[in-house]
C-alpha cells in the first residue's frame, strides 16, 4: 500500500506541467528538491517510482544482437521506414532515411504511399 507521499510523488512524475516528469531519477529529484521542496533520498525515490507501472515499463530494454557493418563511403547502407502519421493537410504518411555512415536522417511527409 502507497503512503500519500508516495502517491504524490508518482503523480508529480506523470504531470506533464511539472519540469521533472518523465526523467531520470536524479534529475527528477533534483526537481523535487528546487521547484517542490520535498527532500528525499535517490534510493527511496528509486523504491517509491518502482511502484509506478509506467516508469517499470520504460526501464524495460530489449537488447538486440547486430551485426556489424563497416562503411567507407556516403549512401552505402541507408536504412529507411514508413509510418503512418496524424493527418496534416493532405500527408498521411512519412518516410524517413538514415545513412548509416554519416547518421544523417531525412524526412519527406507524403501524401499517398505510391
Amino acid at each position: 500500500m502507497m503512503s500519500r507521499m508516495d502517491e504524490k510523488i508518482i503523480q508529480l512524475w506523470r504531470d506533464p506541467s511539472f519540469s521533472g516528469s518523465y526523467r531520470g531519477i536524479k534529475t527528477f529529484q533534483m526537481f523535487l528538491k528546487t521547484d517542490k521542496n520535498i527532500n528525499v533520498s535517490e534510493e527511496k525515490l528509486y523504491s517509491i517510482m518502482m511502484k509506478d507501472p509506467i516508469y517499470v515499463m520504460h526501464l524495460q530494454r530489449k537488447k538486440v544482437n547486430r551485426r556489424p557493418y563497416y562503411l567507407s563511403n556516403v549512401g552505402e547502407l541507408v536504412q529507411s521506414d514508413l509510418a503512418n502519421m496524424f493527418p496534416y493537410e493532405d500527408y498521411k504518411y512519412f518516410i524517413i532515411f538514415i545513412d548509416c555512415f554519416s547518421n544523417q536522417l531525412n524526412l519527406q511527409a507524403l501524401k499517398t504511399k505510391k
